[in-house]
Formats: C-alpha cells, sequence, structure tokens
C-alpha cells in the first residue's frame, strides 16, 4: 500500500462479501436517485459517522485513558533499570530527526543492511551511485549534517545496521509484550501521496483494496493517538467535508451503489486522495502510552524530547479489517478493527 513495503494487504472474509456484492444487479435509476439525493440524505448518514469517530476519541473516556496510562507504567516497571534505560533511548530515537522512524521501519522488515532494502525496493539501487544519490536526498529531507564525503556516505550507509537495528529490536520487543488494550478507539491521520522516503501510504491503492474487502497489515511500528484533531493534523491538507458512507458489513442495494460510484472515481487521475484517516477499533492491540512514558522520565531531556504528540505506539504487525469507508471531499476514512496476534 506504500512504495516502502511498510503496510500490505492480505485477504480478509469482506473479501467473499464484496465479491457478491459485485455481481448484484441493481438498476440504474435506483443508483442516480440515490447519488443525486432524491432517495435519502447520504451525506447526512456521513456526518453522523463522523461524529461517531469524533465522540468515540480516547481522550472523551478518562477512565480508558489512564488505565492505559497505568498499564503502560507497570509494563515499564518491569523492566530492570538498564532495560529501562536503552527503552527510553529507543524511544527517542524512533521519534528524533534525521530519518529515524523511517530506518526503524525498515529494520522491522528483516532488513540488516540498507543496500540490502534498496536493492529490493528498486533494480537501480544495484548501482552503488544510485546508493549514494539515495543517502544524499535522505540527508537532505531529513536535516542530517553529515558532510557527504566519502566517510560520511560509509556512515550513512551503515547507520542502519550499526545503530538503528539494535534500537528498533530494543522497542519491538518492549512493545509485542506490552499489555493488550480492547474496546478503544484509537486514530491515525497519514498523507495519500505516497511521497518517497516517508511512511505516506498510496491513497488511491489503499481505499481500492479496502473497498473490494482486503485487509491491511503494518508492517512496522504504528503511531496512533487518543486525539482526533492530532490524526487530523497529521493528514496531508485538509481533508474536507464527508460525502458518504460505504458499509462493507452489509448486502444492501445502497452501499454497493457508493461502493461501485468510489471505485469508479478512482480510476481518475485527478480524484483527491490525499488523505487517509483510520478510526481503529482496538481489539487485543499491543502497545503503549508514550505521553505516560515521558511524565515518568527521569531526564528534562527525554520529557521534552517526548512531548509533541499525545501518541499511543503500537508494535509492528497489526493487522486492521475494514468495515466503513467514508469518502471524503480530499480523501477518505477507514473504520474497522485493529487486532495484534503476535508475540
Amino acid at each position: 500500500m506504500n512504495s516502502t513495503g511498510f503496510v500490505s494487504s492480505f485477504p480478509s472474509p469482506v473479501e467473499r462479501r464484496m465479491l457478491h456484492r459485485s455481481k448484484l444487479a441493481i438498476p440504474s435509476r435506483y443508483a442516480e436517485r440515490l447519488l443525486k439525493g432524491e432517495i435519502s440524505n447520504i451525506a447526512e448518514t456521513a456526518k453522523r459517522h463522523m461524529r461517531l469517530i469524533v465522540d468515540s476519541e480516547l481522550n472523551r473516556f478518562p477512565s480508558k485513558m489512564a488505565e492505559l496510562k497505568q498499564k503502560t507504567l507497570e509494563h515499564v516497571g518491569s523492566f530492570s533499570g538498564d532495560d529501562i534505560g536503552n527503552i527510553y533511548s529507543a524511544l527517542l530515537a524512533y521519534q528524533d530527526l534525521y530519518g529515524n522512524n523511517y530506518l526503524m521501519n525498515v529494520a522491522c522488515l528483516g532488513y540488516k543492511k540498507l543496500d540490502d532494502y534498496l536493492h529490493d525496493l528498486d533494480e537501480k539501487y544495484k548501482d552503488p551511485t544510485k546508493i549514494n544519490a539515495f543517502l544524499e536526498i535522505f540527508n537532505d529531507k531529513y536535516n542530517d549534517t553529515v558532510i557527504m564525503d566519502e566517510l560520511g556516505l560509509k556512515y550513512s550507509r551503515e547507520r542502519l545496521e550499526n545503530e538503528i537495528i539494535g534500537q528498533a529490536q530494543i522497542l519491538d520487543h518492549f512493545l509485542k509484550t506490552a499489555p493488550r488494550l480492547s474496546g478503544v478507539s484509537l486514530l491515525k491521520g497519514a498523507g495519500g501521496l505516497d511521497e518517497p522516503l516517508s511512511t505516506q501510504v498510496h491513497g488511491s491503492l489503499l481505499a481500492q483494496s479496502l473497498l473490494y474487502g482486503q485487509g491491511l497489515r503494518f508492517n512496522g511500528f504504528l503511531s496512533t493517538t487518543s486525539s482526533y484533531e492530532v490524526a487530523d493534523n497529521f493528514c496531508f491538507s485538509e481533508i474536507g467535508d464527508p460525502l458518504y458512507a460505504i458499509d462493507l458489513t452489509n448486502n444492501s442495494d445502497e452501499s454497493e451503489v457508493l461502493r461501485r460510484d468510489t471505485l469508479h472515481a478512482l480510476n481518475d487521475v485527478d480524484f483527491e486522495t490525499e488523505n487517509i484517516l483510520f478510526s481503529f477499533n482496538a481489539h487485543n492491540v499491543a502497545g503503549v502510552s508514550v505521553k505516560s512514558i515521558k511524565n515518568a522520565a527521569e531526564s528534562e531531556e527525554s520529557a521534552n524530547a517526548l512531548d509533541d504528540e499525545d501518541e499511543i505506539l503500537l508494535a509492528p504487525g497489526h493487522s486492521f479489517t475494514p468495515e466503513k469507508v467514508v469518502r471524503m471531499e480530499n480523501g477518505f476514512i477507514v473504520i474497522g478493527t485493529l487486532t495484534y496476534e503476535e508475540g
């Protein structure tokens, strides 16, 4: 679902229902009347879904939020003093500059050398000069001031294996052994333009995949939030107003008309898919409240560095099963269940 491989699709039970729905014969006159608003107010239904998402944000449930923070602190406390220091350092690295987030997700894919990852990404990176060009663009994007001489290129090329892998393993172990969280809503905003050297998704491809009933697997660390406002801010631009909501959990003619209408629109190169906002119904997810760890950090440096987001950070390997897709003016809101079955 993005050029990095950080998000991928997989077959889900919803696919069979979508295949059945695609064969339904729906009168064209009904479809025309529905889309013109002559049968039902599809925009108002979508707005109700939006209000429910906002009203369900974790921040509106203090007792649930307090429970998550307490579980996070208990989990941190189960490690030794040295281990806690390493966990803080790994969290700081994940949220730091210099593209650490990107490289730590590369490590989650199982790569030990940046060259191997780039070779699999594109055949052109078998040319060493292309790898050097990648590193120069990468360091410029992430404000790394390393001088790109022979020594600087060597350092940048080997940073994944020499620095990042160890930090990613520490963070992965900490998160996958975290207490499980269920029955709450977590949110994530993302750009849908699939920009290189980022964790953005391919908005059009992702929407199409979900509308066909496929699930998503988050192969890297999954940053979510307890705040709708924060999630919205992480979208590429203003996501706009809701147009209509597509229910993937039933076989209604209305939802099928809207699903087909969106699939048709996705074939238009000018169709806006630059924003994706996820609303996750958490079921057995593995993650922690970063803010509560920040508050417990001993050093002022750690507290300041981890104070930027109201973040719930989840382990690599979470799976998402779609239930509803809300078409927005400039993208999509996708609603479904997030689960974790590893660890």
